[in-house]
């Protein structure tokens, strides 16, 4: 996910094929991203797995006023409305508007996928330029 914009905030990403849960994002008239934190390792290991069981009895969620599902216990939430779909190759790029941000329960460090690991974004791992030489 990137940001587009701040005001109004417009956020993008992109599903790699149209089949399953990407197939329901893609026609969905609004959903919810989920911003992980450094406890979600594992639910998000399970979103990124083809053909995991999402949504399932073992998670902690339920629906939303609004229709969407929601999972309990991760980062802020924005729930969305799409603006834009469009394919490129066998991917397709979706623009979407925040229409509302739920914060957490708890605020804790966030949660990134980098280099093909998951790594939380606490001070102490986030490289300062303080003693670099610049030549």
């Amino acid at each position: 996910m990137i940001s587009i914009s701040a005001d109004p905030a417009v956020l993008a990403f992109s599903l790699q094929s149209l089949r399953g849960s990407a197939s329901v994002i893609a026609s969905a008239r609004s959903f919810v991203v989920h911003l992980a934190n450094s406890t979600n390792e594992r639910l998000a290991s399970t979103f990124a797995t083809r053909g995991a069981v999402r949504f399932g009895d073992d998670m902690p969620w339920s629906f939303l006023p609004t229709g969407e599902p929601f999972l309990h216990g991760t980062g802020h939430a924005l729930r969305a409305v799409p603006l834009t779909a469009n394919k490129c190759d066998s991917a397709v790029i979706v623009t979407a508007r925040v229409v509302d941000v739920i914060d957490p329960q708890q605020v804790l460090e966030p949660l990134v996928y980098h280099d093909r690991t998951y790594r939380n974004l606490s001070p102490h791992n986030i490289s300062s330029k303080e003693g670099m030489s610049h030549d």
